[in-house]
């Protein structure tokens, strides 16, 4: 469990570092090129990642206070992101699309 919580921290420090990062003069441009994508493809649905982070977790971790935390992590994710997380087999898939 204890591992589990420092990697959850871990994911969400990362995902607020990558969006006040990308939130600067790179992510304005950034921002275009993925506009094109997101008008053809909408932000997976944070529930949708959710239940996925959950699914690469052990069962005793998937608690309500575990999946709100996801839920505020997602919230910071960027649609790439958040389709990365989808596509992920592993935990180190998912800390993968956190970079």
């Amino acid at each position: 469990m204890k591992k589990l919580v420092i990697l959850s921290s871990v994911l969400f420090a990362l995902a607020l570092a990558c969006d006040k990062g990308g939130s600067g003069g790179a992510g304005g441009s950034g921002g275009a090129a993925s506009g094109s994508a997101a008008a053809s493809t909408a932000a997976p649905d944070c529930e949708k990642v959710v239940e996925k982070i959950a699914t690469l977790n052990p069962p005793d971790m998937r608690g309500d206070a575990e999946k709100k935390l996801w839920r505020s992590m997602c919230a910071e994710m960027k649609p790439a992101q958040r389709t990365c997380v989808l596509g992920a087999k592993a935990m180190d898939d998912m800390k993968a699309c956190m970079k």
